[in-house]
């Protein structure tokens, strides 16, 4: 299919679910979308539609899952998208739209999955997200987010994973994420969050995926995380993180001491040339530092021994 959104699909006031995926759609999508009101599903992504999210679209209320991502949208998202109560699915990523997150879909409790990836939202993270209590994957990377991450974060339990990467976010770490005791995966990288990595991260048991790289936190590594027997993925380069990782991370029941783990952190130093590592870190499998970064294999031993 080409051209704008065929107007007479608006007249079908008892479909279900309308799939127009993956066409050549363009234009607006029309206001009088509103008027079907039987639709359970829409999934209209990886089109070219252009221009704003009509506010109409708050109005079918039967919606269970709503997929307009990878299409030319702009503006804000419209808050009456709040109204959708019986959502599981919501993806509006890849796309121009700018401004806030609207904090009228905290009120979308029903939502299992949440995609606004790859946007150009560039304010804060409302607090609001917090009553998603059924939220299982929450995607905010690559926008402009700024301010910090909320604490309410810490009350979204059913999050398995959380992905915050390439925003503007500040501040601390919340201690609060510490009840995710669900959290598989957690990536934070390319912002501009400070401060120690927060204790109560070695309470996430099923943690598999950390990602914290490119940040300015500090301080050393708490030993709480040697708890974290499922780490397959862990990265905290271009930090500034210090101390000793090898009793944490390299011995005892740590996946991260076997090399088939990724494991990256500023181990990388020649201390010849007056240049230190800022962590000792005999496991890990990537090295950085003002030096650049020495991969850890047969070929590359600099890291053996913290590098130190």
């Amino acid at each position: 299919l080409t051209g704008p959104f065929p107007s007479e699909f608006a007249q079908l006031k008892a479909l279900r679910t309308l799939d127009i995926y993956g066409n050549g759609l363009n234009g607006q999508l029309p206001t009088e979308l509103g008027g079907m009101v039987a639709l359970a599903g829409f999934m209209a992504q990886s089109n070219s539609f252009t221009g704003r999210i009509p506010s109409q679209i708050g109005d079918l209320q039967q919606l269970t899952s709503l997929r307009l991502s990878t299409n030319g949208f702009s503006g804000t998202v419209p808050t009456e998208i709040g109204n959708l109560s019986s959502l599981t699915s919501l993806k509006i990523s890849v796309t121009q739209l700018s401004g806030p997150i609207p904090s009228e879909l905290g009120q979308l409790t029903k939502l299992t999955l949440l995609r606004l990836h790859d946007n150009r939202f560039n304010e804060t993270i409302p607090s609001e997200l917090g009553y998603l209590r059924r939220l299982r994957a929450l995607r905010l990377y690559a926008n402009r987010l700024t301010g910090t991450i909320p604490t309410e974060v810490g009350k979204m339990t059913s999050l398995t994973l959380l992905s915050v990467r390439g925003n503007r976010l500040i501040g601390t770490l919340p201690t609060e994420v510490g009840k995710l005791v669900d959290l598989s995966a957690f990536f934070g990288f390319s912002n501009n969050m400070v401060g120690p990595i927060p204790s109560e991260v070695g309470k996430l048991s099923k943690m598999k995926k950390l990602q914290l790289y490119d940040n300015g936190f500090n301080g050393t590594i708490p030993t709480q995380l040697a708890a974290l027997t499922k780490l397959t993925d862990f990265n905290i380069q271009s930090t500034l993180i210090t101390g000793n990782l090898d009793p944490i991370f390299c011995s005892g029941s740590s996946m991260l001491a076997n090399p088939a783990v990724s494991f990256g952190a500023d181990c990388n130093g020649d201390p010849a040339e007056g240049i230190l590592s800022h962590v000792v870190c005999s496991c890990c499998t990537a090295c950085c530092g003002p030096l650049g970064c020495v991969e850890q294999n047969e070929n590359a031993k600099q890291c053996r021994g913290g590098c130190v």
